[in-house]
């Protein structure tokens, strides 16, 4: 008698991911390389192009390729029209080498073989994984992953005459000394290499997003770049009134529940916390009351406008204490 047996099919699980809007820059060492993670209890590999310098683009650039990598299917004929697994940004032309390009979806293999059972779970997993990953990448690089590279900021002006009292009809534009004055900004920051990459991915290992104080901060960079001045400022002072709450929390682990509620009741918003920070010992910078608690106030209270110029100073003192205060 011969017992029947079910045969288990085993495979590698290939994906490609899109993060859609969301754009990321990799150093030189990130060309062609391979790159390992885990999450939820599978582990996987990030595969990355190597570039083709005999074959430009319509740009003259190197054209992205997965000869001499692992990747079994041709993710790039499949998204054919579509820059997304390499685009450089620099190179070294005499010796053929890409020395940062980006992309905005990723290839990631099984590390190893995988029964199907598995490969579904990868596919569900990888969902959440796609939005933890690129939150910690915005958090630990301080990155607005949807914001352009450049802008344009040109003086704003009016067109105004001076008119000749006299029958004539003469005139004369009145000028200043800023018209026409434009200033093309170009973010140099560099991306991000291999070890910085593998931090990042660690951090994403738990499922976990970052702490909510670091999403908001992030949240006021996105609407500052987008010319959102008032959020931004609501958004810096929301990240910062989280952080002191969580600064004071922490000094009152040996506190009873109920004390812990009478002082939290007492001392709220970011000048009751920073009062209460203060007599346990802690420094606040006084940035934090008047570039951001004040502005804010008068812009809920009073109605106030929030200018560039105070967004940008909020999110400076913001990114500063929240970074040093309670690190990651």
């Amino acid at each position: 008698m011969i017992a029947n047996r079910m045969t288990r099919i085993t495979g590698y699980f290939e994906t490609s991911i899109d993060f859609r809007n969301r754009h990321f820059d990799f150093e030189k060492d990130c060309v062609g390389a391979e790159v390992r993670f885990s999450f939820r209890g599978q582990n996987y590999i990030i595969c990355f192009p190597n570039f083709d310098f005999d074959k430009p683009d319509g740009f003259g650039r190197p054209t992205p390729t997965f000869d001499g990598t692992r990747v079994r299917l041709d993710w790039l004929r499949r998204k054919s029209g579509r820059c997304v697994f390499g685009s450089e940004h620099y190179r070294d032309p005499k010796n053929k080498l890409v020395l940062r390009f980006t992309c905005n979806q990723l290839i990631v293999q099984s590390r190893g073989c995988v029964a199907a059972d598995k490969a579904r779970k990868a596919k569900a997993d990888l969902l959440l994984w796609r939005d933890v990953f690129a939150k910690w990448w915005e958090v630990i690089g301080y990155d607005d992953l949807e914001g352009g590279s450049t802008r344009v900021e040109q003086a704003d002006s009016i067109e105004c005459y001076f008119v000749y009292a006299d029958k004539s009809k003469r005139t004369r534009r009145v000028k200043s000394k800023k018209e026409n004055s434009i200033s093309v900004i170009a973010d140099i920051s560099t991306g991000l290499n291999i070890k910085q990459l593998k931090r990042i991915l660690k951090h994403s290992s738990s499922g976990q997003y970052p702490p909510g104080y670091y999403v908001l901060l992030i949240d006021a960079l996105k609407h500052f770049n987008q010319g959102k001045y008032r959020q931004s400022m609501l958004d810096s002072a929301t990240a910062i009134e989280m952080t002191l709450t969580q600064l004071l929390d922490n000094k009152l682990t040996a506190s009873t529940p109920q004390q812990r509620k009478l002082l939290f009741d007492k001392y709220r918003q970011i000048s009751g916390l920073t009062t209460a920070l203060k007599v346990l010992g802690e420094t606040i910078p006084s940035d934090v009351g008047t570039k951001i608690g004040t502005p804010r106030n008068q812009a809920i209270h009073k109605g106030a406008e929030v200018t560039e110029a105070q967004a940008r100073e909020a999110l400076q003192v913001a990114r500063s204490f929240i970074y040093m205060a309670l690190p990651y």
